[in-house]
Protein backbone atom coordinates (compact mmCIF):
# COMPACT_ATOMS: atom_id res chain seq x y z
CA UNK A 1 0.00 0.00 0.00
CA UNK A 2 1.06 3.69 -0.98
CA UNK A 3 1.74 6.20 1.80
CA UNK A 4 -0.89 8.44 3.01
CA UNK A 5 -0.52 11.87 2.06
CA UNK A 6 -1.03 15.27 3.90
CA UNK A 7 -2.01 18.48 1.80
CA UNK A 8 -1.62 22.38 2.86
CA UNK A 9 -3.42 24.99 1.13
CA UNK A 10 -1.85 28.35 1.39
CA UNK A 11 -3.55 31.55 1.59
CA UNK A 12 -3.38 34.68 -1.33
CA UNK A 13 -6.71 35.98 -1.39
CA UNK A 14 -7.69 35.85 -5.20
CA UNK A 15 -4.52 33.62 -5.82
CA UNK A 16 -6.25 30.79 -3.93
CA UNK A 17 -8.08 29.84 -7.44
CA UNK A 18 -5.24 28.42 -8.66
CA UNK A 19 -5.43 26.20 -5.79
CA UNK A 20 -8.85 25.92 -6.44
CA UNK A 21 -7.83 24.54 -10.20
CA UNK A 22 -5.51 22.05 -8.22
CA UNK A 23 -8.57 20.26 -6.32
CA UNK A 24 -10.31 20.18 -9.11
CA UNK A 25 -7.97 17.92 -10.78
CA UNK A 26 -7.75 15.89 -7.52
CA UNK A 27 -11.52 15.36 -7.37
CA UNK A 28 -11.50 14.31 -10.74
CA UNK A 29 -8.98 11.90 -10.32
CA UNK A 30 -10.22 10.67 -6.83
CA UNK A 31 -7.71 10.29 -4.86
CA UNK A 32 -9.26 10.63 -1.44
CA UNK A 33 -8.47 6.93 -0.39
CA UNK A 34 -4.72 8.66 -0.05
CA UNK A 35 -5.54 11.70 1.84
CA UNK A 36 -5.00 11.43 5.31
CA UNK A 37 -5.64 15.17 6.94
CA UNK A 38 -6.48 18.60 4.81
CA UNK A 39 -4.50 21.93 5.78
CA UNK A 40 -5.48 25.36 5.40
CA UNK A 41 -5.36 28.96 5.74
CA UNK A 42 -7.75 31.54 4.22
CA UNK A 43 -8.79 30.80 1.16
CA UNK A 44 -6.87 27.74 1.23
CA UNK A 45 -9.03 26.50 3.88
CA UNK A 46 -12.16 26.99 1.49
CA UNK A 47 -10.53 25.36 -1.29
CA UNK A 48 -9.83 22.06 1.21
CA UNK A 49 -13.63 22.57 2.28
CA UNK A 50 -15.06 22.50 -0.88
CA UNK A 51 -12.59 19.59 -2.01
CA UNK A 52 -14.10 17.42 0.86
CA UNK A 53 -17.48 17.81 0.20
CA UNK A 54 -16.61 17.31 -3.56
CA UNK A 55 -17.87 20.26 -4.48
CA UNK A 56 -14.50 21.54 -6.62
CA UNK A 57 -16.29 22.90 -9.64
CA UNK A 58 -18.57 24.88 -7.46
CA UNK A 59 -16.51 26.41 -4.90
CA UNK A 60 -13.67 27.35 -8.07
CA UNK A 61 -16.13 29.36 -9.64
CA UNK A 62 -16.79 31.36 -6.94
CA UNK A 63 -13.18 33.03 -7.71
CA UNK A 64 -14.09 34.35 -10.87
CA UNK A 65 -17.78 34.70 -10.88
CA UNK A 66 -18.42 35.93 -7.44
CA UNK A 67 -15.33 37.50 -5.40
CA UNK A 68 -14.60 39.77 -8.85
CA UNK A 69 -16.98 42.03 -7.49
CA UNK A 70 -18.48 43.10 -4.19
CA UNK A 71 -15.70 41.49 -1.93
CA UNK A 72 -12.01 43.21 -2.36
CA UNK A 73 -12.43 47.08 -2.04
CA UNK A 74 -9.02 49.21 -3.11
CA UNK A 75 -10.73 52.41 -1.76
CA UNK A 76 -11.74 50.73 1.43
CA UNK A 77 -8.26 49.25 1.67
CA UNK A 78 -6.75 52.94 1.37
CA UNK A 79 -8.83 54.34 3.95
CA UNK A 80 -8.43 51.69 6.25
CA UNK A 81 -5.10 51.95 6.83
CA UNK A 82 -5.52 56.03 7.34
CA UNK A 83 -7.78 55.09 10.04
CA UNK A 84 -5.38 52.59 11.78
CA UNK A 85 -2.27 54.88 11.26
CA UNK A 86 -4.48 58.10 12.33
CA UNK A 87 -6.15 56.25 15.42
CA UNK A 88 -2.58 55.35 16.50
CA UNK A 89 -1.15 58.53 16.15
CA UNK A 90 -4.25 60.80 17.18
CA UNK A 91 -6.63 58.60 19.04
CA UNK A 92 -8.29 55.53 18.53
CA UNK A 93 -11.13 55.38 15.86
CA UNK A 94 -14.25 54.28 16.45
CA UNK A 95 -14.30 50.35 15.77
CA UNK A 96 -17.42 50.15 14.38
CA UNK A 97 -16.11 52.96 11.72
CA UNK A 98 -13.29 51.74 10.43
CA UNK A 99 -12.89 50.31 6.97
CA UNK A 100 -11.82 47.03 5.49
CA UNK A 101 -10.41 45.75 2.42
CA UNK A 102 -12.18 42.56 2.01
CA UNK A 103 -15.89 41.93 2.91
CA UNK A 104 -15.91 38.95 4.74
CA UNK A 105 -20.10 38.98 5.29
CA UNK A 106 -20.55 38.56 1.58
CA UNK A 107 -18.02 36.24 0.94
CA UNK A 108 -19.52 33.97 4.06
CA UNK A 109 -23.51 34.72 2.11
CA UNK A 110 -21.16 33.02 -0.83
CA UNK A 111 -20.26 30.27 0.97
CA UNK A 112 -23.87 29.96 2.69
CA UNK A 113 -26.21 30.88 0.01
CA UNK A 114 -24.75 31.27 -3.54
CA UNK A 115 -23.07 28.14 -3.71
CA UNK A 116 -23.70 26.59 -0.75
CA UNK A 117 -21.18 24.31 0.79
CA UNK A 118 -22.21 20.79 2.01
CA UNK A 119 -21.25 21.32 5.25
CA UNK A 120 -22.89 17.65 6.42
CA UNK A 121 -20.08 15.85 3.89
CA UNK A 122 -17.13 17.46 5.89
CA UNK A 123 -18.77 17.10 9.44
CA UNK A 124 -19.12 13.33 8.35
CA UNK A 125 -15.93 12.64 6.39
CA UNK A 126 -13.15 10.36 7.64
CA UNK A 127 -10.36 12.91 6.40
CA UNK A 128 -9.99 15.97 8.70
CA UNK A 129 -10.06 19.69 7.32
CA UNK A 130 -7.71 21.85 9.51
CA UNK A 131 -8.19 25.57 9.68
CA UNK A 132 -4.41 27.19 10.46
CA UNK A 133 -5.67 30.23 12.86
CA UNK A 134 -3.75 33.05 14.77
CA UNK A 135 -5.19 32.96 18.60
CA UNK A 136 -5.13 36.62 19.25
CA UNK A 137 -5.52 36.06 22.90
CA UNK A 138 -2.85 33.36 23.32
CA UNK A 139 -0.42 34.90 20.97
CA UNK A 140 -0.59 31.28 19.46
CA UNK A 141 -0.95 29.47 16.01
CA UNK A 142 -3.58 26.81 16.39
CA UNK A 143 -4.85 24.24 14.17
CA UNK A 144 -8.70 23.94 14.55
CA UNK A 145 -10.44 20.91 13.06
CA UNK A 146 -13.43 22.43 11.22
CA UNK A 147 -15.50 19.42 12.52
CA UNK A 148 -15.29 20.22 16.28
CA UNK A 149 -16.24 23.97 16.19
CA UNK A 150 -17.74 24.10 13.04
CA UNK A 151 -17.07 24.24 9.56
CA UNK A 152 -18.40 27.82 8.83
CA UNK A 153 -17.06 28.89 12.12
CA UNK A 154 -13.98 28.55 11.14
CA UNK A 155 -13.60 29.55 7.86
CA UNK A 156 -15.48 32.67 9.24
CA UNK A 157 -12.10 33.28 11.24
CA UNK A 158 -9.64 32.43 8.43
CA UNK A 159 -10.73 34.93 6.44
CA UNK A 160 -10.64 37.84 8.88
CA UNK A 161 -7.73 38.76 7.48
CA UNK A 162 -6.43 41.20 10.10
CA UNK A 163 -5.34 44.12 9.46
CA UNK A 164 -6.82 44.20 6.25
CA UNK A 165 -10.32 43.45 8.36
CA UNK A 166 -10.62 45.09 12.16
CA UNK A 167 -12.99 41.75 13.70
CA UNK A 168 -11.38 38.84 15.14
CA UNK A 169 -13.77 36.03 15.14
CA UNK A 170 -14.86 34.46 18.76
CA UNK A 171 -14.58 30.64 19.06
CA UNK A 172 -15.23 29.83 22.58
CA UNK A 173 -13.71 32.15 24.58
CA UNK A 174 -10.43 33.32 22.50
CA UNK A 175 -10.02 35.53 19.44
CA UNK A 176 -8.82 34.47 16.14
CA UNK A 177 -7.78 35.58 13.02
CA UNK A 178 -6.05 34.10 9.53
CA UNK A 179 -2.38 32.80 10.56
CA UNK A 180 -1.31 33.38 7.09
CA UNK A 181 0.33 36.45 7.32
CA UNK A 182 2.35 35.52 10.61
CA UNK A 183 3.09 31.83 9.11
CA UNK A 184 2.65 30.98 5.28
CA UNK A 185 3.48 27.41 5.65
CA UNK A 186 4.90 26.01 9.14
CA UNK A 187 6.31 23.10 7.21
CA UNK A 188 7.71 21.78 11.35
CA UNK A 189 4.72 21.33 12.77
CA UNK A 190 3.33 19.80 9.61
CA UNK A 191 6.24 17.17 10.01
CA UNK A 192 5.54 16.79 13.54
CA UNK A 193 2.31 15.96 13.42
CA UNK A 194 2.82 13.95 10.25
CA UNK A 195 6.50 12.09 10.81
CA UNK A 196 5.72 9.22 8.53
CA UNK A 197 3.21 10.72 5.66
CA UNK A 198 3.80 12.57 2.18
CA UNK A 199 3.26 16.20 2.56
CA UNK A 200 2.26 18.18 -0.30
CA UNK A 201 2.11 22.19 -0.32
CA UNK A 202 -0.12 23.91 -2.50
CA UNK A 203 1.40 27.41 -2.15
CA UNK A 204 -0.07 31.14 -3.51
CA UNK A 205 2.65 33.16 -5.93
CA UNK A 206 2.68 35.07 -3.27
CA UNK A 207 5.51 33.49 -1.95
CA UNK A 208 7.35 34.28 -5.11
CA UNK A 209 7.73 38.14 -3.99
CA UNK A 210 11.03 39.17 -4.33
CA UNK A 211 12.16 39.15 -0.91
CA UNK A 212 12.66 42.87 0.12
CA UNK A 213 9.00 43.52 -1.46
CA UNK A 214 7.44 40.49 0.92
CA UNK A 215 9.88 41.80 3.88
CA UNK A 216 8.56 45.26 3.36
CA UNK A 217 4.75 43.95 3.24
CA UNK A 218 5.27 42.03 6.09
CA UNK A 219 6.79 44.80 8.03
CA UNK A 220 3.94 47.61 7.42
CA UNK A 221 1.28 44.47 8.61
CA UNK A 222 3.05 44.16 11.92
CA UNK A 223 3.37 48.09 12.26
CA UNK A 224 -0.28 48.63 12.24
CA UNK A 225 -1.02 44.87 13.88
CA UNK A 226 0.86 46.12 16.94
CA UNK A 227 -0.72 49.25 16.95
CA UNK A 228 -4.26 47.83 17.01
CA UNK A 229 -3.46 44.66 19.16
CA UNK A 230 -0.02 45.24 21.29
CA UNK A 231 3.26 45.99 20.61
CA UNK A 232 4.66 42.26 20.81
CA UNK A 233 2.65 41.32 17.58
CA UNK A 234 5.05 42.67 15.39
CA UNK A 235 7.99 40.38 16.73
CA UNK A 236 5.29 37.69 14.58
CA UNK A 237 5.74 39.53 11.35
CA UNK A 238 9.24 39.98 11.12
CA UNK A 239 10.19 36.91 11.37
CA UNK A 240 7.44 35.61 9.12
CA UNK A 241 9.14 35.97 5.89
CA UNK A 242 12.73 34.31 7.23
CA UNK A 243 10.08 31.36 7.75
CA UNK A 244 8.90 31.04 4.52
CA UNK A 245 12.63 31.03 2.66
CA UNK A 246 13.57 28.10 5.20
CA UNK A 247 10.31 26.11 4.32
CA UNK A 248 11.12 26.13 0.83
CA UNK A 249 14.40 25.35 1.68
CA UNK A 250 13.76 22.33 3.21
CA UNK A 251 10.73 20.85 1.52
CA UNK A 252 13.00 20.69 -1.52
CA UNK A 253 15.27 18.69 0.14
CA UNK A 254 12.79 16.12 1.15
CA UNK A 255 11.57 13.93 -1.19
CA UNK A 256 8.55 13.26 1.27
CA UNK A 257 7.12 16.46 0.30
CA UNK A 258 6.27 18.15 -3.42
CA UNK A 259 6.04 21.75 -3.35
CA UNK A 260 3.71 23.36 -5.83
CA UNK A 261 3.06 27.10 -6.55
CA UNK A 262 1.54 29.34 -9.89
CA UNK A 263 4.35 29.15 -12.75
CA UNK A 264 6.25 32.39 -13.32
CA UNK A 265 4.27 33.43 -16.13
CA UNK A 266 0.95 33.68 -13.96
CA UNK A 267 -0.25 37.19 -13.89
CA UNK A 268 -2.76 37.12 -11.13
CA UNK A 269 -2.10 38.93 -8.09
CA UNK A 270 -3.94 38.12 -4.77
CA UNK A 271 -5.87 41.63 -5.91
CA UNK A 272 -6.83 40.41 -9.11
CA UNK A 273 -10.35 40.53 -9.93
CA UNK A 274 -10.34 40.11 -13.55
CA UNK A 275 -12.14 37.04 -14.81
CA UNK A 276 -10.17 36.05 -17.65
CA UNK A 277 -6.67 36.46 -15.79
CA UNK A 278 -8.37 34.14 -12.84
CA UNK A 279 -9.64 31.67 -15.39
CA UNK A 280 -5.73 31.16 -16.31
CA UNK A 281 -4.48 30.87 -13.26
CA UNK A 282 -7.17 28.29 -12.71
CA UNK A 283 -5.82 26.26 -15.11
CA UNK A 284 -2.36 26.79 -14.65
CA UNK A 285 -3.86 24.74 -11.47
CA UNK A 286 -5.38 21.83 -13.04
CA UNK A 287 -2.54 21.13 -14.48
CA UNK A 288 -0.01 21.40 -11.84
CA UNK A 289 -2.86 18.97 -10.15
CA UNK A 290 -1.61 16.39 -12.10
CA UNK A 291 1.91 16.10 -10.99
CA UNK A 292 0.25 15.97 -7.60
CA UNK A 293 -1.45 12.68 -8.43
CA UNK A 294 1.63 11.32 -9.59
CA UNK A 295 3.57 12.28 -6.51
CA UNK A 296 0.21 10.89 -4.47
CA UNK A 297 0.52 7.68 -6.48
CA UNK A 298 4.09 6.94 -6.72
Amino acid sequence: MSEKTVIYFSGGSMLGVFGAGVVTHLEEADVYKDISAVYGTSAGAFIGAYFLSRQTKLGSSIFYEDLTHDFISIPSFCIGVTQRLWGHVVGKMPWKNLRDAFDVDYLMNVAKKTKPLDVGKIETNPIPLYVKLFNITDRKIEYVDARQVGVFHALRATVQLLPYTHTPEHIGEKNYMDAGNIETIGLATLRTRHPHEKIVLVLSGETRRKRWRRAWKRYIEGKIMSYMFGRDLFDFYKKADKDVESDILFAQSDPKILVVAPPRNNSALSRTTNPKVLKVTYAMGIGAGKSIVGFIEG
